[in-house]
């Protein structure tokens, strides 16, 4: 659910929604699962800005949207945190 509708996967009633249940069993079935909803999420979104960001010359904004962000700014916050590095640095191999 989380990669087929970003844009509508922003919180737990958006996804509780897609899945049809209450964003409460949602929680509840995660903690039962040892899981949270913002990992999976951020999961999800790291995987798809990565394939991006190396398989397609978007600009970052647009990248950052197809990842479910709603800015680019929160989107470069995000990927320095989960890798390290900037979009652009990510895209062009630096290390």
């Amino acid at each position: 659910m989380l990669s087929a509708h970003p844009n509508q996967a922003h919180n737990a009633r958006g996804v509780a929604a897609l899945l049809n249940i209450s964003a409460r069993t949602l929680h509840r079935q995660l903690k039962d699962e040892g899981a949270s909803l913002q990992a999976l999420k951020d999961e999800v979104r790291f995987e798809s800005a990565g394939q991006l960001l190396h398989r397609s010359d978007k600009p970052v904004k647009q990248v950052a949207d197809a990842a479910g962000f709603r800015n680019e700014k929160s989107f470069s916050r995000a990927f320095r945190a989960w890798t390290g590095q900037n979009p652009g640095e990510f895209r062009r191999g630096v290390k």
